[in-house]
């Protein structure tokens, strides 16, 4: 990323404050709205976008920390340390504020490094320089000399990082990734800006040159694990330091000691040379370097008069110029070219040699007293520190070469840091990728703006010309054509305010205004449209209803409650009650009378179409608004609403009065489901989701329904605000409460049954999977305390109500009449109606409830009969589950010896206990009245019929398998593709196989049919029936069927009904058009055909030594022409060389064809009869015979004979 500079901060500020300035002239000039907001939006959404990848990319900077050392890691020891190390750093920088973090670029960062006891921090503590900051410092309470920490000095100029040279070592591997590391969190862009490599001069002078290799391997190591985890590629500047225990250095340049302050020893590669290859570089600058020396060293031997001195300069300029082997080695190796990630520039080599001036005393070296002193707690710790360090620099040093390294050298490399190629490709991604978002985020506001905007001038105009005002309105069918364009813009609109803006609208959204603005005239329009004409129409139906003449039959009395409703809904009176506003009621009683009423005004017979549209459309709009209270309600014309409601009290309907209290009752009343019937929590085997309310009980009957039956028999209005109350002459024409409640009662119970009825039908049941499961799901159903028998026993008991005793006051007050009529003679007739009357007195609510009670008792007696007996006339449901006991036992017994097993236990028969069960559920069902044999269906079978899937797919399975094992494997491996099956085949079926194949009863074929397919393939007249048995559902394949009936033929045609082989008759006439006269042979039976002559008489196929068919014909003198075949086929063999020409079902013609030693032909024709109904020598019998090798229809397909 580029740096955030002050200028790019005041940018984007600015852009921020152009946002803010965009709104205020939108609000004080008239600018469109879209280019107000999206010039706002988008300065505001860059602004947030430049904060949001700031914020994330850039590496959050800890807070100050003290620095701890117990019980952390390596790791997190040095990632504390450097982080406290930039704080101060950032914390010392005249920088405050988010540019506080640019001073980390300002000044260049140098990391010091090198194998321990290479001089690098004798070099800093030379070079001259002044630290203002370190850290860590004796100020901490830290001792700082030779320790293992990374030492930071921070100079006017540059940041100096001198690491440890432990950390170059194997060893030391962890702290230098540690260091690593660090320096990248906390300097992303370029941890740093170049490295100072300090090597021992002396130590390479020593050492053979593979040990130098060595060396220089180890650490270029540590510089492509710092170039790895940087990415970048930085200057190395090279320095062979202790240089002064090279042999005559000292002397050679002694003389030279002031003059070398301002030079460095070594040379600064240029950008040329830094191409090359490093050894080329670092030969010729060398090359130079040696050649500088060779003329200083005759300067140095003419003022030199010591001998001894001249010795060693000379030593040393030999010592130095055989040096460039070894140092060659090692920049070679160091800097060695790599492909991968990338390598360090080699920025330069230098000499360097650093002393301690003569005379003086080292620092002394600091103990436990000096510890002490320098202790943090300590308060005079600042003065022992200064103290300490005053006496630190009173040091003097004897360098050469030192000082314009760290002055002119460093400067030079500055800017010298490239990115790797991995990290630059990485950095363009990331650029273009960012730069590509903020496009596509701004190009995304621009057209999402765009496109609102477009989208809400599209429903501008679309409100514009919906409720752009017409000119004239001269008819009812122009009214109503504007009100279906108000009204079609205000649903829209009123959906987009209910449910929420759409989102391509919500912007620029100004369909508010245009609401308020026509809203009002929908409401206004419909009270001219719909509410005026409404309310006319029911006046008009109402006046009709009260007019009638006489008391009012059912249908006219639901018309008159009907039409009150609606009007009174419409009226005032609905105040009073909010909570029964019923819009489906009003919905279609309003759109009858506002026809009506346009039928009456405009005399027509139908509405035109778009008016009834226009209704249809707009009147939901209409009912959403008076649900809300928003149309005003109209004043109810009271005297039409007493009349009305004092005609509706003469006539209350008991079953919609016990409607009203029945829903009154399930909303206060709980419903009973599956689950608090069977009394279990856990997963059921049945499952159903209905439900029953609690009202359809016994205690509901008792404690609710009852009572407030008798409550509403005697006061049916109050609990109707429509009919209403407060009329006392209306209960004058009151119905009679007794009437009422044995209406109401007998509703009740009607609907007691159908509750519990449709809860008995209301189950299901998942499917068993295999027999296993089926078994053991079975044998939980046949249990004692199974689902079945306690759902059956609890509907039972709920379902049962005891009769009730007549009242024994109403029975004395009844008594007491009968025999005070009794004691006068003349009133005998009237006693008898006294005594009539007594008995209704005594007995009414006892008999008509009881009426109730019968219809509940004749539909669920039969099933508590069943519930409860044990061998009762339907067996009971022991008898129920003992058939489920049985068919689990037949699952288990089966999944214990193998599926195999199957075929043989559920096979049609009167031992099979599928089939039993079945038969006894649906026997049972058939019993039962119709209503609850219908509803009890679902629950009886069920459990068999999903039983029946089960042993379904199995038997399905083992079927195919047997009789691919049975049946097709010996058809395949011995008749198939021969002949008779394949007429061409060379290759013939034994005869004797054939037979047995097809032979009757305990043939491969017809034994198959009569162990296995026998109860579900039979023979109905002239074909085969696949036939259903029980709640077995097999799907046999049509082949099947197709392979049974050729069979049957085949078997009629060579057996005897008592399964022995049968012997065809066969008679052969010669005709009289045949030239020449043959002998035939079959099988040993000989006979001579003359033209014209008697018939031959033949059996086939019998026992005999020759199996030959031979027909010779005399072509010539002491010549014959002869066609023969061999075997037991040999005369169907014979007859299939003829041509046949059918004359009846058991005669045809046969004609032969011979070429007489490719001369002339002669042909033969015989005229040929079998005996019998049938034969194999006409049609290809066997040729036509398909044994396929599935019998079940997933399975089915056919090998050909």
């Amino acid at each position: 990323m580029k740096r955030r500079t002050k200028r790019a901060l005041v940018f984007w500020s600015l852009f921020s404050v152009l946002g803010l300035l965009a709104l205020v002239l939108g609000a004080l000039f008239p600018l469109p709205g879209w280019l107000v907001w999206g010039t706002s939006l988008g300065l505001w959404g860059a602004t947030l976008i430049w904060i949001g990848l700031h914020f994330a990319l850039r590496p959050k900077m800890r807070e100050k920390r003290s620095v701890s050392l117990a019980g952390s890691g390596v790791r997190e020891r040095i990632a504390r340390e450097t982080s406290e190390a930039v704080f101060r750093y950032l914390d010392s920088v005249k920088r405050r504020g988010l540019l506080k973090h640019d001073a980390l670029y300002e000044r260049p960062w140098y990391l010091m490094c090198g194998p321990a006891g290479a001089g690098k921090s004798t070099l800093l503590d030379a070079s001259g320089m002044d630290f203002p900051v370190q850290y860590p410092s004796e100020q901490d309470g830290l001792q700082v000399a030779g320790t293992s920490r990374v030492q930071w000095r921070f100079s006017n100029n540059a940041v100096w990082i001198d690491v440890p040279g432990a950390y170059l070592t194997p060893g030391g591997a962890d702290e230098w990734r540690a260091a690593v590391d660090a320096l990248a969190r906390s300097r992303p862009r370029s941890p740093i800006d170049g490295m100072f490599l300090v090597v021992s001069g002396a130590d390479i002078v020593e050492s053979d040159p593979a040990s130098v290799k060595e060396q220089a391997s180890a650490l270029r190591t540590r510089l492509d694990e710092a170039i790895a985890a940087w990415g970048i590629e930085f200057p190395v500047f090279l320095v062979f330091g202790r240089m002064d225990e090279v042999p005559g250095f000292g002397e050679f340049f002694a003389s030279l000691h002031d003059d070398a302050k301002q030079r460095v020893l070594g040379a600064t590669l240029s950008e040329a040379q830094r191409s090359q290859l490093p050894r080329r570089a670092f030969a010729q600058e060398f090359q130079l370097l040696c050649s500088s020396l060779s003329t200083a060293r005759l300067d140095v031997l003419s003022s030199a008069r010591d001998a001894a001195r001249k010795r060693l300069v000379c030593r040393f300029a030999i010592h130095f110029e055989g040096l460039q082997e070894k140092l060659g080695d090692f920049v070679a190796e160091l800097f060695k070219p790599s492909s991968y990630e990338g390598k360090p520039v080699f920025h330069g080599f230098y000499f360097t040699s650093c002393q301690r001036g003569e005379g003086q005393e080292s620092a002394p070296e600091v103990n436990i007293s000096q510890t002490v002193v320098a202790h943090p707690l300590n308060p005079r710790r600042q003065k022992a520190s200064a103290q300490a360090g005053g006496e630190a620099r009173a040091t003097a040093w004897k360098t050469f070469f030192v000082g314009p390294l760290f002055t002119d050298a460093a400067t030079k490399g500055r800017g010298s840091v490239a990115r790797t190629q991995k990290r630059s490709r990485r950095e363009m991604v990331r650029h273009y990728a960012t730069a590509a978002a903020i496009a596509l985020a701004g190009a995304a506001a621009l057209v999402y703006l765009l496109v609102s905007y477009a989208a809400n001038r599209r429903l501008l105009d679309d409100m514009q010309r919906l409720l752009a005002e017409q000119d004239t309105i001269r008819s009812y069918a122009d009214a109503y054509r504007r009100f279906g364009q108000v009204g079609r813009a205000v649903e829209l609109l009123q959906r987009h305010e209910d449910r929420g803006v759409p989102f391509s609208l919500r912007p620029l959204y100004r369909g508010r205004k245009v609401l308020d603005t026509a809203r009002p005239e929908f409401i206004a329009l419909s009270r001219k449209l719909i509410v005026k004409p409404g309310i006319a129409y029911l006046e008009h139906r109402i006046n009709r209803h009260c007019s009638r003449i006489g008391e009012l039959d059912g249908k006219a009395h639901r018309g008159l409650y009907r039409s009150l409703k609606a009007y009174l809904s419409l009226s005032e009176a609905m105040g009073a009650h909010p909570d029964d506003r019923d819009t489906s009621f009003l919905r279609e009683a309003l759109m009858n009378a506002v026809a009506q009423a346009l039928l009456r005004a405009e005399r027509q017979s139908r509405l035109p179409h778009e008016v009834e549209t226009v209704l249809q459309d707009n009147m939901g709009l209409f009912l959403a608004f008076y649900a809300r209270g928003a149309i005003p309600p109209v004043q109810e014309n009271q005297h039409l609403v007493l009349h009305a409601r004092r005609r509706l009290r003469r006539l209350p309907d008991a079953t919609a009065l016990f409607e009203t209290v029945a829903n009154r009752l399930r909303e206060d009343v709980p419903g009973i489901v599956l689950g608090d019937l069977l009394g279990r929590g856990e997963e059921t085997i049945l499952h159903s989701d209905a439900t029953v309310s609690a009202i359809y009980t016994r205690e509901g009957w008792e404690r609710y329904v009852r009572d407030e039956i008798a409550r509403a028999s005697k006061d049916p209005f109050t609990i109707d605000w429509v009919i209403g109350g407060g009329d006392p002459g209306g209960s004058q024409s009151l119905p009679e409460p007794e009437a009422l409640r044995e209406g109401m009662t007998r509703a009740y119970f009607e609907a007691y049954a159908r509750a519990w009825l449709d809860f008995l039908g209301s189950f299901t049941m998942e499917p068993l999977g295999g027999l296993g499961r089926a078994g053991r799901v079975l044998e939980k159903l046949a249990g004692e305390q199974s689902e079945i028998a306690v759902f059956l026993d609890a509907v039972g008991r709920h379902t049962h109500i005891e009769d009730e005793e007549p009242d024994d006051g109403l029975a004395a007050a009844g008594a007491g009449a009968l025999d005070a009529a009794s004691r006068i003679k003349a009133t005998k007739r009237a006693a008898g109606h006294a005594k009539r009357a007594g008995k209704a007195a005594a007995g009414f609510s006892f008999e008509k409830q009881y009426q109730g009670r019968h219809y509940l008792s004749r539909i669920f007696d039969p099933l508590r009969s069943f519930a409860q007996s044990t061998r009762g006339s339907m067996g009971g449901c022991e008898e129920y589950r003992g058939c489920l006991r049985e068919l689990a036992g037949t699952l288990a017994d089966i999944e214990e010896r193998g599926d195999d097993h199957a075929i043989a236990a559920f096979d049609g028969s009167d031992s099979d206990p599928l089939l039993a069960a079945w038969k006894y559920a649906h026997g049972t069902i058939a019993s039962m009245p119709p209503e609850l044999g219908s509803a009890c269906s679902t629950l009886l079978v069920l459990p068999v019929v999903r039983t029946g899937d089960a042993v379904s797919q199995v038997l399905s399975e083992r079927l195919d398998d047997r009789w691919r094992n049975e049946v097709v494997r010996p058809f395949t491996s011995r008749c198939s593709g021969r002949y008779p099956f394949r007429r061409a085949s060379r290759e013939s079926a034994s005869f004797t196989d054939v037979m047995d194949f097809f032979r009757p009863s305990t043939g491969t074929l017809w034994g198959f049919h009569s162990r296995v397919l026998a109860p579900f393939v039979i023979k109905e007249g002239d074909g085969w029936t696949v036939i259903s048995v029980g709640s077995l559902v097999l799907d046999f394949a049509p082949e099947m069927v197709a392979t049974l009936a050729r069979a049957e033929r085949i078997r009629d045609i060579f057996f005897k009904p008592d399964g022995t082989l049968r012997s065809l008759d066969i008679t052969v006439t010669p005709l009289a058009k045949n030239r020449r006269t043959a002998a035939l042979e079959v099988c040993g039976q000989e006979a001579t055909l003359v033209p014209g002559g008697q018939s031959a008489h033949f059996r086939w196929p019998v026992e005999s030594e020759s199996q030959v068919a031979v027909l010779r014909a005399s072509v010539g003198d002491n010549f014959t022409q002869d066609i023969s075949f061999q075997g037991r086929w040999a005369l169907m063999q014979l007859l299939n060389e003829a041509r046949i020409s059918a004359l009846s079902r058991s005669t045809f013609d046969a004609t032969w064809e011979m070429n007489v030693q490719n001369m002339y032909r002669v042909f033969l024709t015989y005229r040929i009869q079998v005996a019998g109904s049938d034969h194999p020598f006409g049609d290809p019998v066997f040729a036509g015979f398909d044994c396929p090798t599935g019998i079940m229809r997933k399975k089915a397909y056919g090998i050909q004979g």
